[in-house]
């Protein structure tokens, strides 16, 4: 529609049976259904229905309101989640219920969701661990006697091109009075590049989506292996700009015990807390017992 100096675009599309893996991270969506509808003044409406290959199931409905004004157009998602089971990974399954949504401007929309666990598991094993990094160690007497790099690399290049400077000083003297000219231009480009670099830094950078997110975990999560056998339950919420998220709450076991040099440890109290900041470092305090024959022994992690 439209002329053809102002056209204006309409779109229907239709989209069946579609999949979404993602080996690495173990995703898999099923049976993925979407219908987009493009009107004329432009906007955007949207609606995508998928299954996890089980029973689970994500229905969302869409709008982008404004595509063809100056301003960034308006972002409306609201979608709900099923029984969601998007992990098919052998060391963690997860069930997901609840809704979310996604409103405002869509270069800084606000993101908010109240999700639940209904179950999960997290199986821990020794390929969960970190690896050792190697490091480049130069020894001092190396560094002292300026041992010659090997060939082809950045160094050894710049020590030639040191070493070409130095041999071609007299033609370069020469040359002054014709280089002259070209040091002051070269000077007054770096000045209007360095001008440049800070007005772009001086530039206020987009805000970015923000986040408002609760995820409820009523118990039926169970952490095993490694020794450890264990039923949590928590309530964690998300806050924040999404490129600085904040994590607040607490994991609580609600039963289970950790073999620790073949002796078998109860929890019976305590929690993992998170306290917020762009780093979610978590505070522990769990308590753990062991009925001994004469004196029980309790072992507290802090």
């Amino acid at each position: 529609a439209g002329s053809m100096e102002a056209p204006r675009p309409a779109l229907t599309a239709y989209l069946g049976q579609g999949r979404y893996e993602d080996i690495a991270a173990g995703v898999l969506l099923t049976d993925i259904r979407l219908e987009a509808k493009l009107t004329p003044d432009g906007n955007l409406n949207a609606l995508l229905a998928a299954g996890d290959g089980r029973k689970g199931t994500l229905a969302l409905e869409a709008a982008l309101r404004g595509l063809m004004g100056k301003a960034a157009p308006h972002l409306a998602v609201r979608g709900q989640l099923n029984d969601l089971k998007p992990l098919h990974r052998d060391d963690l399954s997860i069930a997901l219920s609840g809704i979310f949504g996604v409103n405002g401007p869509a270069d800084a929309p606000a993101v908010t969701a109240d999700i639940r666990v209904d179950q999960g598991e997290l199986t821990l094993s020794s390929a969960l661990g970190g690896s050792v990094t190697t490091l480049d160690v130069t020894s001092a007497s190396e560094a002292a006697s300026g041992a010659q790099a090997p060939a082809g690399t950045d160094e050894a290049r710049g020590n030639a091109a040191a070493g070409k400077t130095a041999t071609g000083k007299e033609s370069s003297n020469k040359e002054g009075d014709k280089a002259g000219g070209s040091k002051t231009g070269s000077k007054a480009g770096a000045k209007t590049a360095a001008s440049g670099r800070d007005a772009r830094a001086a530039a206020p950078a987009a805000a970015g989506p923000s986040l408002d997110v609760r995820v409820a975990i009523p118990r039926q999560f169970f952490i095993r292996g490694m020794g450890l056998d264990s039923e949590w339950e928590g309530d964690l919420r998300i806050s924040g700009a999404a490129a600085e998220p904040s994590l607040t709450g607490a994991l609580r076991p609600v039963r289970g015990h950790l073999d620790i040099l073949s002796r078998t440890f109860e929890f019976t109290g305590g929690d993992i807390s998170f306290t917020g900041g762009m780093r979610a470092n978590p505070l522990i305090n769990l308590e753990l017992t062991y009925p001994g024959p004469s004196v029980p022994a309790i072992v507290r992690a802090a």
